[in-house]
């Protein structure tokens, strides 16, 4: 996920940490995961943005519904 290179960081891993409880709550998105939301890091840093890695486990060919 990229964002702006001056954005709070802390602020930007925390709201990914509520997308991930949002979707373990999901009734619909639920029995497709496989854990939760990991945010992992920054991934790279450019010249007007910042990278953040994350990873979310999926049920297998489901991985393309929670994208969305």
């Amino acid at each position: 996920m990229a964002v702006g290179r001056n954005e709070n960081l802390v602020k930007v891993t925390g709201l990914l940490a509520e997308i991930g409880e949002t979707l373990q709550s999901d009734p619909e998105m639920r029995p497709l995961l496989l854990g939760t939301l990991e945010v992992l890091g920054v991934e790279t840093i450019g010249a007007a943005q910042v990278t953040i890695r994350t990873r979310l486990k999926t049920v297998p060919l489901k991985q393309f519904e929670i994208a969305r």
